[in-house]
């Protein structure tokens, strides 16, 4: 079983921040400087979130 650890968002649009640290196990600041984007006025698209954890090396279901 994997445990995953929660990361608490710390932006107003940081949620896909922290889910991408709670699946990758990667640091929220880490992921947060890995993006030229104020999470503070806006958010990221699910599909670049689905880019970033397949690059990463995790399995990604294509879309269909």
């Amino acid at each position: 079983m994997i445990k995953i650890k929660y990361v608490q968002q710390l932006h107003a649009k940081g949620c896909s921040l922290a889910c991408m640290a709670m699946i990758t196990g990667l640091d929220y600041d880490y992921i947060d400087k890995q993006f030229q984007v104020d999470f503070d006025k806006i958010g990221i698209d699910h599909n670049i979130v689905r880019r970033f954890i397949c690059e990463q090396g995790f399995d990604c279901v294509q879309k269909i």
